[in-house]
This record gives structure tokens, sequence and C-alpha cells, in this order.
């Protein structure tokens, strides 16, 4: 006897599927350290402290970058720590004892989580325009080709 208004058998396994795949391909490895300034990108603007003497960089441009850096790592920080309660958020919400899921609630939790990754790549954005800023033409031109011989035409 079939119920009125049931679904397919398999639709609850495609639910349960893609759910498994959105939070496994979204899901951060809470085993690493949340990345930081020097840990992101190895040669980008931001790191640029590697390359301090090639460019001769000024006592006072090295503490103006380490101070942006350590400014961005504190924002870093709380920024990983709100993904990593909100993929705990949504491994509650996707959990296979909750039923019915509340797609709706799922959906908005992923929001959250795509906004927080949106808020760390526009703080790194800023952070990279901040220290480009502080450099002359000459070392910008100089740190620009110390990247294009490490990565050709980035």
């Amino acid at each position: 006897m079939k119920l009125k208004n049931s679904k397919p058998r398999w639709a609850n396994g495609l639910l349960w599927l893609s759910l498994f795949v959105t939070f496994s391909a979204c899901a951060p490895n809470y085993y690493e350290e949340p990345p930081s300034a020097t840990s992101m990108r190895g040669d980008a603007p931001h790191n640029i402290e590697r390359f301090a003497h090639d460019l001769d960089l000024t006592r006072e441009q090295l503490q103006k970058i380490r101070q942006l850096r350590a400014n961005f790592d504190k924002e870093a920080i709380r920024l990983n720590a709100a993904l990593r309660v909100a993929y705990l958020d949504l491994n509650n919400l996707t959990h296979p004892e909750r039923k019915p899921i509340d797609k709706d609630m799922v959906f908005k939790k992923l929001d959250e989580i795509d906004g927080l990754h949106a808020q760390l790549q526009r703080k790194l954005v800023e952070l990279e325009l901040q220290v480009v800023d502080l450099l002359s033409n000459e070392q910008y031109q100089k740190f620009d080709a110390i990247l294009k011989s490490r990565f050709g035409e980035y």
C-alpha cells in the first residue's frame, strides 16, 4: 500500500548523496591549522618580507607590513573559527538522525559559509593591496619581476 504524498525511495537517497557531496567538498580538514597570511600563497604581496633585502625595504615599510599582516592574521583566525562553527552547524543540520531535514536551514547555513569564505578572501585581497601601496614604483617593479620569474605571467 502506497501512502499519499510519499516520495520515491530514490529521492531520499539522492538528497543524502547531494548533502554528503556538498558537505565533503565544503568542509575543511579540522586537523590542519587555519590558513595565515604566510601560508595562503607563498610569494604573494602579503608575503613580501621574504624579499625585503632584494627590494630594499625600509625599516618603516617592514614595520607597517608586519602590522598589516598581524591585523590580517587576527581577522583570519576569527573568520576561520566562525567557519568551523558554521561547518559543525551544517553537519548537525544534515545528520542522518535528524528527520525531516530542513532544506531552507541547510541552504541558509551554506550561504553563511559562502559569505565567510568571501570575507576571508576579501581580507586577503585588501592586505595585498595595502602592502603594494607601501612600495615605491621601483620596489613594485622589482617585486613584479620577482613574481614573473617565479610564476611566469601570473
